[in-house]
């Protein structure tokens, strides 16, 4: 999966100081060791701290370079800061943020590209003069040992980025296309929290139709005093994008959650972040309890789960690693145990609101 093999990757890092010019490298000749590397969906994200050569910098002057077929060709990527609390920062959208080191390179700000970008390693003499500073990034599969390369640098007179944009992102729509995956979510300010259009083009391995019935919600507030169950699905929550980054590699959407209850909606905990990929999505939930409540809160429940359409029956996934599901009823599995089909069939239980 994209998120262990990124928290997984090991990295060799080193700064080419400054020095007598370095002559541009020339066709071939300059490559220590070829890239081994053949992993595809898979994203990379490496922290400012491994890049220590780079902090202070702006991140303007910074570009990401691979060295494929005899050349140093720019490659798509995106550096995302972190403001103090650890928390992404994101520029565009009704409430826009601002780092306080005001778009300079620091420790917890990180650099994102796809693995599949990356290139041979070169020799250290064949690195353009124009490159002030710069950290070469080793990523190694931790599963087969292979490896690939690229680096991040501080260009005097950088040229315009790679041209790639693996993901775009409609935020009048809340719409974003990427490679592998369509997906629309109920447009206009504050909306249902749904998404009703999932897509999968027959190049990805689907069947370039609508996949989805809904997106499920189901929120369970057990009180102390009184002694109560507050339950909440999705007809019952309304989302809003308050902010949003757009780069060539993520789409960050920051979602603020309300629960409506009769005559006003309330914002539930603090708001998250949906993190998507050109193959994947990512949305790490934090909520925020107000100090004190444990006197009448007991405990909260919240589960997510999308429910397909019949258009997805047939439909087949698989894993390397990941064991079938243990509940067989809406899937089937091979004789692997690691490849599933969509039956469309499901027990009582799993057909129950």
């Amino acid at each position: 999966m994209a998120a262990s093999v990124a928290a997984a990757v090991f990295f060799s890092l080193f700064l080419l100081g400054a020095g007598p010019p370095v002559p541009q490298p020339p066709a071939s000749g300059h490559t220590l060791e070829s890239r081994s590397l053949a992993r595809d969906p898979d994203y990379a994200i490496v922290r400012g701290v491994l890049l220590r050569d780079l902090l202070g910098r702006d991140i303007q002057t910074l570009r990401l370079h691979a060295f494929r077929g005899g050349s140093l060709v720019p490659i798509p990527f995106q550096i995302d800061e972190r403001d103090p609390r650890g928390r992404l920062v994101c520029p565009l959208g009704r409430s826009p943020e601002q780092d306080v080191d005001k778009g300079l390179f620091d420790e917890n700000d990180e650099l994102v590209f796809m693995a599949s970008d990356s290139g041979d390693r070169i020799a250290p003499g064949a690195r353009p003069v124009e490159w002030i500073a710069l950290e070469e990034v080793e990523i190694r599969d931790p599963l087969t040992g292979q490896k690939g390369w690229c680096y991040l640098a501080a260009v005097s007179e950088p040229g315009a980025p790679s041209g790639i944009d693996y993901i775009l992102y409609d935020p009048a729509e809340d719409r974003y296309v990427a490679l592998y995956n369509t997906s629309v979510y109920m447009r206009g300010g504050i909306n249902r929290a749904d998404y009703h259009v999932n897509i999968y083009p027959p190049e990805a391995g689907g069947t370039g139709v609508d996949i989805t019935d809904r997106l499920k919600i189901r929120i369970e507030i057990r009180l102390k005093a009184p002694p109560v169950k507050l339950r909440f699905h999705e007809d019952e929550t309304e989302v809003e994008t308050v902010a949003y980054i757009d780069g060539p590699i993520r789409v960050v959407r920051r979602n603020q959650l309300y629960l409506r209850v009769p005559f006003f909606t309330i914002p539930f905990g603090g708001a998250h972040d949906v993190i998507i990929y050109r193959d994947t999505n990512d949305t790490p939930i934090e909520v925020s309890v107000p100090r004190g409540a444990s006197w009448l809160v007991q405990s909260l429940r919240i589960r997510l789960g999308t429910d397909l359409s019949p258009e997805a029956v047939g439909m087949r996934g698989s894993s390397s690693t990941a064991a079938c599901p243990s509940r067989k009823n809406a899937w089937r599995c091979d004789s692997t145990g690691r490849t599933v089909r969509i039956t469309g069939r499901s027990s009582p239980a799993r057909r129950a609101p």
